[in-house]
């Protein structure tokens, strides 16, 4: 495991993959979501096992630094205010992502999922906007490292194909949640859910 996640390298693509998906979600947005519903539905459905992936690669950092593991003591922590804001953006993500879920499966007159879907993006985009600041020299220093230079770290093919893996099961999890959000189409075009 020690490959795949070489500090800071796993995370870094990751968090290039949620940053991209991030701004496509608010061009979504923007656009306004009568015209781009089906794509604001698949993108926030596709990013959701990135987000898990990126979850799963933090805490394993988090439980070598803390165990001492030398390569990640080398590392250092992250900054304290990027570990006090850390809570409130894990929780943030998981009440956006599974709130954007509850809507799907409840459809456009559950005003809880609605609630709590508006609340949390609004928190999240705050938190995500510090944290992906904070984190932006790492993403060319790692992230664009391993796709774009013709040095690659050890364990690069590994962490390809476990993003890639991510990106295309969030891409089937997104077909089928556009296929299911029929009511929601509906709702929007007949001006019930906007």
């Amino acid at each position: 495991y020690r490959r795949i996640t070489d500090p800071g390298r796993l995370q870094a693509l990751l968090g290039a993959v949620l940053l991209v998906g991030t701004l496509a979600e608010l061009g979504t947005l923007m656009l306004g979501l009568q015209r781009t519903l089906p794509l604001h539905i698949a993108i926030g459905v596709a990013l959701i096992p990135v987000v898990l992936l990126k979850l799963v690669s933090t805490g394993w950092r988090m439980l070598r630094y803390y165990t001492r593991a030398p390569a990640y003591r080398r590392e250092g922590p992250p900054r304290s205010f990027l570990r006090a804001i850390a809570p409130l953006l894990v929780g943030s993500t998981a009440a956006l992502l599974g709130s954007g879920v509850g809507l799907i499966l409840a459809g456009p007159h559950a005003q809880f999922f609605r609630a709590v879907h508006g609340a949390s993006f609004a928190l999240f985009l705050v938190l995500v906007g510090v944290h992906a600041a904070a984190h932006l020299p790492k993403l060319r220093r790692f992230a664009l490292a391993d796709w774009m230079t013709g040095r690659r770290a050890p364990g690069h093919l590994l962490r390809r194909s476990a993003v890639t893996f991510a990106v295309v099961t969030g891409g089937a999890l997104a077909v089928a949640a556009v296929q299911s959000a029929g009511p929601w189409v509906t709702a929007i075009q007949h001006g019930i859910g906007g």
